[in-house]
């Protein structure tokens, strides 16, 4: 029996998931987490084979709870789900140690199970849809470290300093002084321009920069 942990911060779509699963004579869900903390905590204290794990989390993303959790246990296997199908993120997640990546859309829920159940056999399964030759490619990102990644990638999806802070477990001063680092080795000004770098290498759907993200007030360091 493929023992499986969910993380995923929607309901709906984690219901969905525990349903389909539960639906296998050979996979069964032993845990589930709507948060990456929340995920950290828990998958320790259950017998876990497979842990199916959303991209984009509303703490931390699936890039830092893989780290987590194999630092952790080096054994586990990682799934991520994700809406994005371009740039660096999967050959990140490759180098994080995630052996899976499905990009969520359609119905296609069996893409999902034989996903588990591949990499629950120690294999790698990465959505035919994703190219791996430009994802292969350099990006700007690259020439971050891991904090700073960490404090680009909640700004990315539109934390505040505050809210980075408390998500990364950092000070607001620690916090300021690495988005200045970020924005000097990036050659940006502002969250405005590192938004649409993101977009340029796939780190973030198009939509993601909306009316009340584009060329208003640059926010403070």
């Amino acid at each position: 029996m493929i023992r499986v942990f969910l993380v995923e911060d929607h309901f709906i779509y984690r219901h969905g998931l525990h349903l389909m699963i539960e639906e296998q004579p050979d996979v069964e869900v032993v845990g589930e987490a709507a948060l990456g903390r929340e995920a950290i905590a828990r998958v320790p204290l259950v017998e876990v084979d497979v842990v199916v794990c959303d991209y984009n989390l509303p703490d931390i993303d699936g890039l830092q709870v893989t780290h987590l959790l194999l630092r952790q246990r080096k054994e586990l296997r990682i799934l991520i789900l994700s809406g994005i199908d371009q740039g660096p993120i999967p050959k990140q997640l490759i180098a994080a140690g995630a052996l899976g990546y499905v990009t969520k859309g359609g119905n296609d829920g069996g893409k999902v199970l034989r996903a588990i159940r591949e990499v629950a056999a120690g294999r790698r399964y990465w959505d035919e849809v994703l190219c791996f030759p430009e994802s292969a490619l350099p990006t700007p990102f690259d020439r971050l470290s891991p904090r700073m990644s960490q404090v680009a990638m909640l700004t990315i999806r539109g934390l505040t300093i505050s809210e980075v802070a408390e998500a990364a477990n950092m000070s607001e001063s620690a916090v300021r002084t690495q988005r200045q680092l970020i924005f000097m080795r990036l050659n940006l000004k502002n969250d405005i321009g590192l938004l649409r770098l993101a977009q340029r290498y796939g780190m973030m759907p198009d939509e993601s920069i909306g009316p009340n993200r584009g060329d208003g007030e640059d926010t403070d360091l």
